[in-house]
């Protein structure tokens, strides 16, 4: 572990090349493996499913087309970046954006949003801050990041792909701390757990969950969610991935293609852990837990002691995102934009519903006035009667 505080404004960039190309390597096993000329199986058809009577609330184009991404939601807004490198702010009262910039970069980290300021990393490892429309400061950080800034507490918060956590002032972006793990050598290109509860950092640093101070980065504990089973670097490649489920002094969250597991954020104890192949994260509340498994399967968990209440077969083999527990039912959405509605109670297919947007950027959101639904080419719809 190596740890460091310091006043330093500029973040100097260090000789992580060969990092970077292994991290690309595994990517480009994934793809290969998904490509493979094996046919795929077949799903189910669904035509005997009625159709969902859900309403457009509204539905807005931001113009170009949109990264797979995580977006935040915060004080009735999203904070969005497109394919060209345009961040968007949008006021889900209507629709309308709020503002928009062109940092006229490849954004590779999706965008992290507090409600006044958003922050996003480039392919070039640039941080850019903006608020208002506007570029508060920019700085060039030592690796790539492929998990959303934290914005919190006055401070913008890093989660790298060397396993680095930093810690940068929100005025000035200048680098108040830096954290460095040991772990697996191989990282996942997509978004992973970086949050907090109450004034205390909570981090995925490979299949484990790490708790800061986020004044000085001082661990505080760590516990291990999963354990690597495979023989080389690939088949032990287990990150916490996003999205996951923190409410009170409990988080839940998805080790890639392991385990699902909860750990109390007080002393760090895991409360359970249960074998997983999900690619994708998770949804849940107080009463339980949903996940996709890698071949489709839904998976419903009692949140209290990992208990399985059922899972179901019925989209077995489509490319689903993260669930979306929303009251009684349970929404997924495959790779053609199509929704579908599981009875909570059962695993019962009870509704359908094409939205006709195509792929979609984003997973469902769930929002008191309805459900989001964020296309890959850049249209935002609000769905009232989920």
């Amino acid at each position: 572990m190596t740890h460091r505080t310091t006043p330093m404004t500029v973040i100097s960039a260090s000789p992580l090349h060969r990092l970077a190309g292994r991290v690309g390597a595994v990517l480009l096993a994934l793809g290969l493996a998904a490509c493979s000329s094996s046919p795929k199986p077949k799903p189910q058809s669904l035509e005997q499913v009625p159709v969902a009577a859900a309403m457009t609330a509204w539905e807005t184009r931001l113009g170009g087309d949109l990264n797979r991404q995580l977006p935040t939601v915060r004080q009735g807004q999203m904070a969005l970046t497109t394919q060209a490198g345009e961040v968007a702010v949008v006021d889900l009262s209507s629709g309308q954006p709020l503002w928009r910039h062109a940092t006229r970069s490849r954004l590779v980290s999706g965008a992290g949003f507090d409600g006044v300021r958003v922050a996003v990393v480039s392919d070039t490892n640039q941080l850019i801050v903006l608020q208002a429309g506007q570029q508060v400061w920019q700085v060039r950080l030592p690796s790539q990041s492929f998990t959303p800034p934290l914005i919190a507490g006055g401070r913008v918060f890093v989660l790298l792909a060397d396993r680095t956590v930093l810690a940068l002032d929100g005025e000035t972006g200048g680098l108040i701390w830096d954290l460095q793990l040991e772990g697996e050598p191989l990282v996942l290109q997509q978004p992973g757990v970086l949050t907090h509860v109450g004034n205390r950092l909570l981090v995925g640093l490979g299949s484990r969950l790490v708790k800061l101070n986020p004044d000085n980065g001082q661990v505080e504990w760590q516990t291990t969610l999963a354990v690597p089973r495979g023989y080389n670097d690939l088949e032990r490649l287990i990150d916490l991935i996003a999205p996951f489920e923190l409410s009170g002094s409990r988080l839940c969250a998805v080790s890639f293609q392991t385990q699902i597991s909860c750990v109390n954020t007080g002393p760090g104890h895991l409360l359970w852990s249960r074998s997983s192949t999900s690619v994708v994260g998770l949804s849940g509340d107080d009463k339980g837990l949903a996940n996709v498994q890698e071949n489709g399967v839904v998976r419903y968990w009692n949140i209290t002691n990992g208990q399985m209440l059922w899972d179901s077969e019925r989209l077995k083999f489509r490319q689903l995102h993260s669930p979306l527990i929303r009251g009684e039912r349970i929404w997924l959405a495959d790779e053609d934009g199509q929704l579908f509605g599981l009875q909570r109670s059962n695993g019962e297919l009870k509704a359908r519903l094409n939205s006709g947007l195509g792929a979609l950027a984003a997973d469902p959101i769930n929002t008191d006035a309805g459900v989001l639904l964020v296309s890959r080419k850049g249209q935002i719809r609000l769905l009232k009667g989920l």
